[in-house]
């Protein structure tokens, strides 16, 4: 027992002497922290919880929570194949259609849904089609034609964690540019892109320095230039850099157009991503996604951007609304507030937190944390798909080697000068809702993550 005394002791001398070290450097930076008994609603910890700070990452369990509830753990989006026209004597007078249901799992890395080609080849040689005279479409009207939400930074379109959104979208929305590198200062050499994108312009500026990966990719969606700038590592014989697919519905309607013709099926006209009518169609196939309860797993475990915004935009969609972005933030907002939660404050851009400009008190995400826990039947749902702390996805490392190791399910969120964690902490018996906002912070990350462990910690274990 005296050990431990001298052990807390110690941790609490050493937790105020980095709070003040910390703050002595960082005259500009707001922190806030909301811990709330979740069984009683005590207060344990309150501040600054209603200040608007910017959330990054941790936006997801918003996005994640109201999908669940909205749309059922078991949900599954759809992508049909369809054709129009008429078939006669093994000719199809008409177009085939692969028509987006939303979908962010289609062929995504993270998930098993592949084969999506082959059984579309087979569907469409079970329909006794050998010829198909009209094109191969993609459909991906489901969805608006902005991929981008409004508040997305310039910097970031091109690359993989901020790939457009689509209502066909396929691989991720994601491409892997394979490349060797030499000695500093030479240019790195293009191998290989995964999937091969027709037509893609790479306008390599990319220069090996030491061991720096500092390298960015600069794009639009449905555009085909693509500027690669920033430093790579020397001498690999293999570095992969991520960007992302310009235009995802017309690269799957071109695949699936030249794995038809590579099985003897002739396809008349070129791939295209413009529907010009949306006549009468017979659907040849359709192909489900994983349950939505693994997809918001993988969506906070990994903190996927691709799945978030997806799943926003089909909110709206699943309301009544067209799947816009804007139109899913506010169907978030009136669910919550229906709910008795304000959302005055939910300043919400998209459903990812990759915009910088979005802005969410503290105090929000713990409501809406206390309501998943005491009035949701999808608790243990929700609960499970957030990460543990010491063990796994993007908390890994957190609470490590300490009282909270495994005891924490948090989603972690962090860009710039921000670092945010909100989730749940289970400690003798007791589970509380924790949301801790820290913006504007000029000292080393790892510092703050240290500082935010030790507040936490303290602020339990005193109790």
């Amino acid at each position: 027992m005296r050990h431990n005394t001298l052990f807390l002791t110690l941790f609490l001398l050493t937790s105020l002497l980095c709070a003040t070290t910390l703050h002595a450097h960082n005259d500009g930076m707001t922190m806030a922290l909301q811990i709330v008994d979740v069984e009683n609603g005590t207060l344990i910890v309150d501040e600054n919880s209603n200040v608007c700070l910017t959330p990054a990452s941790i936006t997801k369990i918003i996005t994640t929570a109201t999908a669940l509830e909205l749309l059922g753990p078991d949900f599954k989006f759809e992508t049909h194949l369809a054709y129009d026209g008429k078939v006669e004597n093994g000719v199809l007078n008409g177009n085939l259609y692969i028509i987006g249901g939303g979908d962010p799992t289609l062929g995504s890395v993270y998930v098993q849904n592949n084969g999506f080609l082959e059984k579309w080849v087979d569907a469409v040689r079970k329909a006794g089609i050998r010829q198909i005279n009209g094109a191969v479409v993609a459909d991906a009207t489901i969805f608006d034609n902005m991929p981008i939400p409004s508040g997305w930074l310039w910097e970031d379109m091109g690359n993989y964690y901020a790939a457009g959104v689509f209502g066909l979208s396929v691989y991720d929305n994601m491409i892997s540019i394979t490349m060797t590198t030499q000695q500093s200062g030479s240019k790195p050499n293009v191998v290989d892109v995964t999937p091969a994108i027709p037509d893609l312009q790479l306008d390599n500026q990319l220069t090996a320095e030491g061991n720096s990966d500092e390298a960015y990719i600069y794009g639009v969606p449905y555009n085909n230039q693509r500027l690669m700038m920033g430093t790579v590592p020397t001498n690999k014989s293999k570095f992969v850099l991520k960007g992302d697919i310009p235009n995802p519905p017309l690269l799957l309607a071109t695949q699936l157009s030249e794995t038809l013709t590579n099985n003897g099926i002739t396809v008349g006209k070129p791939a295209t991503d413009k529907v010009n009518n949306k006549e009468e169609r017979t659907t040849l196939c359709t192909i489900q996604s994983p349950k939505l309860s693994d997809i918001v797993k993988e969506t906070n475990f990994r903190s996927l951007n691709h799945y978030a915004e997806h799943l926003l935009k089909f909110l709206a969609l699943q309301q009544g609304k067209e799947a816009t972005t804007n139109n899913g933030t506010e169907v978030v907002k009136i669910f919550w507030k229906q709910r008795g939660i304000e959302t005055n404050t939910l300043f919400m851009l998209d459903g990812s937190g990759l915009s910088p400009h979005t802005a969410i008190p503290a105090k929000t995400f713990n409501d809406i944390l206390q309501y998943m826990y005491k009035k949701s039947k999808n608790r243990d749902v929700f609960m499970q798909s957030l990460p543990v702390a010491g063990e796994s996805g993007t908390v890994a490392r957190l609470f490590k080697k300490t009282a909270l190791e495994k005891k924490a399910r948090l989603k972690s969120g962090s860009m710039s000068r921000v670092q945010c964690y909100s989730g749940y902490v289970n400690y003798q018996n007791k589970t509380y809702a924790i949301t801790v906002m820290v913006n504007n912070f000029d000292t080393k990350r790892s510092e703050v993550r240290s500082m935010i462990e030790k507040r936490i910690i303290d602020a339990i274990i005193k109790k």
